[in-house]
């Protein structure tokens, strides 16, 4: 018996948790977990930058961070301009280079 948690579709649908049971699983998949993890930066963001829950935005569905509801943060780098994207930025290039080394887990 094999159990997933959070399981995608080939049509993007999710599933909290699907059960799969039988004498024989022909094959199993397995993905290398992402660099990017959506949670821990919103989380590294709020302590580095000093920001308030409320100005960091978590949309982790979609793997979207919003910071101060104009700068956008996802796995693709950060969307955004001005001194507050730059210090954004900066700290996405470090927290990627040391989940790359594994430096951060």
């Amino acid at each position: 018996m094999i159990s997933l948690v959070n399981a995608k579709d080939g049509e993007n649908n999710t599933f909290y948790k699907v059960v799969i049971n039988g004498d024989v699983i022909s094959e199993i998949i397995a993905k290398s977990t992402p660099v990017f993890d959506v949670r821990e930066f919103a989380d590294l963001l709020q302590k580095s930058l000093g920001l308030r829950p409320g100005d960091v935005k978590l949309y982790e569905e979609v793997g979207v961070i919003t910071v101060l509801e104009r700068i956008k943060v996802s796995e693709s780098g950060v969307e955004g301009s001005g001194p507050m994207a730059q210090r954004i930025y900066d700290l996405y290039n470090d927290y990627v280079a040391k989940k790359k080394k594994g430096e951060m887990k």
